[in-house]
């Protein structure tokens, strides 16, 4: 953070995903999802909320951010959801880097952070999910039905 020192892990190659939780979390490619060289691009499930790059016509065109979420927390998801849902497809290109400063979080929570994660969550699966698949979140979130 004070040197911006680009650091990573040679060969470490990860992707992420999610469960009926919402809970976003890292993970790996199967074998089948490597492709034949090191720098073959890979299928992508999710994205991390502001670690991606993006044709800004075709943002626009799916609607850039949803305004409707609040503060922080589920536009990553609801991002990934809907560029695959409108035709997009997100990928990994490996020999690509994207580097993250961590710092301080410094957004508020009006009704505190968790209220406005389930306000964003529910908007993104009202939105984006069908019926059927909303069930399985609402197991877990009752409260959010």
């Amino acid at each position: 953070m004070d040197t911006l020192e680009y650091r990573y892990y040679e060969d470490y190659m990860n992707k992420y995903g999610f469960d009926w939780r919402l809970t976003f979390f890292e993970t790996f490619f199967r074998k089948d999802e490597i492709g034949e060289r090191p720098e073959d691009i890979r299928p992508g499930t999710v994205m991390v909320g502001a670690a991606y790059a993006i044709d800004s016509s075709y943002f626009r065109e799916i609607g850039a951010y949803d305004e409707g979420m609040k503060v922080w927390g589920g536009e990553n998801l609801e991002m990934s959801w809907r560029v695959t849902l409108c035709g997009g497809r997100l990928i990994h290109v490996p020999c690509s880097h994207i580097g993250h400063v961590a710092r301080f979080q410094p957004y508020s929570f009006p009704g505190g952070r968790q209220a406005i994660e389930m306000y964003n969550y529910k908007r993104a699966i009202e939105v984006w999910m069908e019926p059927e698949y909303r069930t399985f979140v609402f197991d877990h979130f009752p409260e959010m039905k």
